[in-house]
């Protein structure tokens, strides 16, 4: 089970995402926290996650890098640069990507489109997205 730190989006620029350990007052912007729990036989943990997002009926992004920083991609198979797809779309992307993480949905936000290039706040992986439906 993890949490993700993060910072205000006003402050992406000047702030830094921080971890706290607490029996050791430690700070980190370099470093995570992981709590081990041990648990009865025969009971387990279930996380659920709560999203305000679900993947839309649109065409399939499938970003082939883990990178901040994505340029090409492929739409449906074809490749394709996702700045041109955002623009010629006009995608607000103030919405997330949506991607199916072994069937849990996972946002992956988009900072900005700058030229050819689109700028997220976390790297991704390489899977399949589709673009943002709002849940009703």
């Amino acid at each position: 089970m993890g949490w993700i730190a993060g910072v205000h989006l006003n402050d992406v620029d000047t702030e830094e995402a921080k971890t706290v350990f607490g029996p050791g007052a430690m700070l980190a912007t370099d470093k995570a926290v992981a709590m081990h729990v041990s648990l009865p036989d025969g009971q387990m943990v279930n996380v659920h996650i709560v999203n305000l997002f679900e993947q839309g009926k649109c065409d399939k992004i499938t970003l082939p890098s883990t990178d901040f920083n994505v340029d090409t991609c492929f739409l449906n198979g074809e490749r394709a640069r996702l700045s041109d797809y955002i623009n010629h779309n006009n995608i607000d992307i103030k919405l997330p990507l949506v991607a199916d993480y072994n069937g849990r949905n996972v946002n992956v936000s988009v900072q900005a489109v700058t030229g050819s290039e689109v700028v997220l706040y976390a790297p991704v992986g390489d899977y399949v997205s589709t673009l943002h439906k709002l849940k009703r």
